[in-house]
């Protein structure tokens, strides 16, 4: 099973193009709060009906992180930190730039997982 839930599952991000981004307060505390259980099977629900898994997230992301919505550059972090998290479950990634239909969601395209 491609689950990996808990206080042992601690990851540490790897910034690569974010780098200066993710030295900020706000970034730490988003990565954080993905990897808390709720917010990972969120991630995997999304995975196994072949969905992004920002898709899902992105109401929970909008009441937690506001600030992270309104820029696009932040976003795409997001699915940066996301993409980690997801490879370090067990998924792999399948398509990416897949188009998100929701009206509410904060984004416009992200990547599935298998």
């Amino acid at each position: 099973m491609k689950t990996r839930l808990g206080k042992e599952a601690v990851l540490t991000y790897r910034p690569d193009h974010f780098k200066s981004l993710a030295k900020t307060k706000e970034a730490k505390a988003l990565w954080n709060w993905l990897q808390e259980e709720p917010q990972r099977l969120v991630m995997q629900v999304a995975a196994r009906l072949h969905r992004p898994p920002v898709e899902a997230l992105s109401y929970p992301l909008t009441d937690s992180f506001p600030a992270v919505c309104s820029q696009h550059r932040k976003r795409q972090m997001v699915g940066h930190m996301v993409r980690q998290i997801m490879l370090a479950d067990g998924f792999q990634p399948d398509r990416s730039n897949v188009k998100i239909i929701s009206r509410t969601s904060i984004f416009k395209r992200g990547s599935t997982y298998l």
